[in-house]
């Protein structure tokens, strides 16, 4: 199987950049920013002519998905298209426009600003990253839920193993097929301190009255050890997401310090 420093000079995806500002007059009502940007998302793809799977995925930068919008807020939302040609990424863009413009369907939100399409690459990427150690410590800060099958029952227990698995799956879906990670002198565990597992609620669109919990872990998750073969995948995750799942904005972090404070969200906000 090909490996992913073999591919580092070629990976390529775009980027669309926007500020949001919530519009909502409902008294009292804070508009849920995830669940309604996922639905906008969602909409324009099957518009497109793409399923819900696409490989087009959403974070709203730096924030949990469950981060709820008073009448003028603001946030910036990055949208990732992978396997898809720059001209369709504009036509992307201008759907998302459109559809923002409309009474009906942007009665959440509306364009503040929005970007040109960028043209991703894990060099400009790293650049933006900066210098990350390859050994000692490093710390993630899982802002949406990062799904993975637990093992012997406990919830928020993941092994390396099993995040490699879902970066492998979930790039091989983005970026590029068959990627395999290449242990090298890789000697790591994590630390697992400040990360817990819970779900956000969501209705059923298929099953009125149901309700589909979006489960995974957030918090802060520590890497310690030797991971210099394994930093590249984080580098790009940081962009494209952890995990395998694409849709609601799985698996968003952002690289974090040790001791940095995480707000876990209360009983209120996520269901555990």
């Amino acid at each position: 199987m090909p490996r992913l420093n073999e591919h580092l000079d070629t990976l390529r995806w775009h980027r669309i950049t926007a500020v949001l500002e919530n519009i909502r007059t409902v008294p009292g009502y804070r508009t849920p920013g995830g669940a309604v940007i996922q639905a906008m998302v969602k909409e324009i793809n099957l518009a497109l002519g793409e399923n819900e799977e696409a490989p087009i995925f959403f974070h709203i930068r730096g924030k949990q998905y469950n981060v709820e919008a008073r009448r003028g807020d603001r946030f910036v939302l990055d949208v990732l298209i992978c396997r898809r040609d720059v001209v369709f990424a504009d036509t992307w863009r201008r759907a998302f426009i459109d559809y923002l413009r409309n009474p009906i369907t942007g009665r959440n939100f509306s364009i503040s600003r929005v970007g040109p399409v960028e043209e991703r690459s894990y060099e400009l990427l790293a650049s933006e990253t900066g210098h990350l150690p390859t050994e000692g410590e490093l710390w993630l800060r899982f802002l949406t839920p990062l799904a993975f099958n637990p093992e012997n029952g406990a919830q928020h227990s993941i092994t390396p193993a099993q995040l490699i698995k879902g970066l492998e799956s979930r790039f091989g879906r983005l970026v590029a097929e068959n990627l395999h990670y290449e242990q090298g002198d890789d000697d790591f565990r994590f630390i697992t301190d400040h990360w817990r597992f819970l779900g956000y609620p969501r209705p059923s669109r298929s099953q009125p009255g149901a309700r589909q919990d979006i489960k995974g872990c957030v918090g802060m998750l520590g890497i310690a050890g030797k991971f210099g073969n394994l930093l590249p995948w984080l580098i790009l995750a940081s962009e494209l997401h952890a995990g395998g799942k694409i849709t609601h904005a799985r698996g968003y972090f952002t690289f974090a310090r040790r001791g940095q404070p995480w707000d876990i969200p209360s009983e209120e906000e996520a269901v555990c």
